[in-house]
Parts: structure tokens; sequence; C-alpha cells
């Protein structure tokens, strides 16, 4: 079992960070104020924070400087402008990450057979669900629920978007992660924990894009959750 599942077992929700850049820097920031996980990135243009990431290999050694001080689980997204290789994603397993998230409309076919780390897919919609149930030898161990439009991005969270994240996490039966597309605040961690979801996914949207920032988000998320 990878770690972050390890977590969703052990607690009532957890918190991922989702960096906004892959820096060392803003991911001790986001430790060290509660983070139960971590989220990077490579090879994609991140819609939320606007910030485009280089292939693995570009940002490799940021990387490696995030797995080797963290302690907690970290997970990646390797593409989506473009889609990782097999042998990028073995390179990702080999430097030790503990689960990839991917939209799962931008998976290579040889991804839903690929082993050997906890996969994650990212929906925008409810019905993707139906291509999780025919990907079943995938082995998802978990899904994102992405499903607010880019246009939403930074609006409140609507009685819709609750029901979508209730929908997906009692029709799939697996756990269910929320990122903040919405500016979703920390008095709402109550209501989100109630629709069953297993994870709140914290990034720019809600935390800023700066080491001070992200620590005050965190550690504001922390004590909502902690309070559940």
């Amino acid at each position: 079992m990878g770690r972050l599942l390890d977590l969703f077992e052990k607690k009532k929700l957890t918190l991922i960070m989702s960096l906004p850049e892959n820096s060392l820097e803003m991911a001790k920031a986001a430790i060290d104020s509660g983070a139960d996980a971590l989220k990077v990135h490579c090879n994609i243009k991140h819609k939320a924070s606007g910030v485009s990431f280089g292939s693995l290999e570009e940002e490799g050694a940021k990387l490696a400087a995030i797995l080797k001080a963290s302690g907690i689980p970290v997970g990646i997204v390797p593409g989506a402008q473009r889609k990782p290789t097999v042998d990028e994603m073995k390179e990702i397993v080999k430097m030790g990450f503990d689960f990839v998230d991917m939209n799962i409309s931008d998976m290579p076919d040889y991804f839903y057979s690929f082993s050997g780390i906890t996969k994650v897919a990212a929906l925008e919609n409810e019905n993707q669900l139906e291509k999780v149930v025919e990907k079943k030898t995938a082995d998802f161990k978990a899904l994102e629920a992405a499903v607010v439009p880019h246009l939403g991005y930074g609006q409140n969270m609507t009685i819709g978007d609750l029901r979508a994240y209730i929908s997906l996490a009692v029709s799939s039966g697996l756990p269910v992660i929320v990122p903040t597309q919405r500016k979703i605040t920390s008095e709402e961690i109550p209501i989100l924990a109630d629709t069953g979801i297993k994870a709140l996914m914290i990034g720019a949207i809600v935390t800023g894009k700066t080491p001070g920032l992200i620590a005050g988000a965190v550690k504001d998320f922390r004590k909502a959750i902690d309070e559940l």
C-alpha cells in the first residue's frame, strides 16, 4: 500500500499541498506548516497557477531535492501537454515518488497497465467515471475530482460541486481528492468532510504563490481539519 493510501486509512481528511512551483522553499513551508502530502508537476502548463513546468529531466534536480527533504508522501503529475514516456514513468518510480496523478483524458495507453506506483485518475466530469470502470485493470487507487470548469476557478464553492463530490465518492467506491479549483475556505472544511471525500488538495487559488503565504494557508487548513 502506498503511503498516501495509508493516510486515507488513518485520517478523516488528508491535507495535500499542490505546489505552484517545484520549489524546495515552498515544499518546506508546506511541510513545516502541517501538510500530509505534496504534489509536484512536470510536462504541463498548470491551469490554476499559470506556471509552465518543464520535462522530468529539466525539473529533475528540483524534484530530487523536494523528495529528499520531504519525509511525507510526494506525488507527481507526469504530464499533460506532453505525455510521459514509459522510461520517464520508470524514472519517476525509481526517484521515490509515492503516487502519480493524471487527467484520465491525457493518459497514454501504456499507463493503464503500468505498475509499481499508486495511480490517481483526475476526472473533469462525472461521466468520465465510466472510463475508470472500463479500465478496471488499470487499478486506480483514488480519484481527483477536478470537475470545475476553468471559468469557475477561484469562485465560491457551489451546491453542484458538493453533489458531484458526493456522487463520485459513492459511485466509485474509491477515495476522492478534491482540488481547490474553487476558492474553498477553511470554514468549509466540515461541509467538505461530510461529502465522504478523503482528501483536500490545496493549491495556488487558495494558498498564493510565496512560501510565506503557503505556510499561512496550510496552517489555517490544518487547524480546521484537526478540529473535525
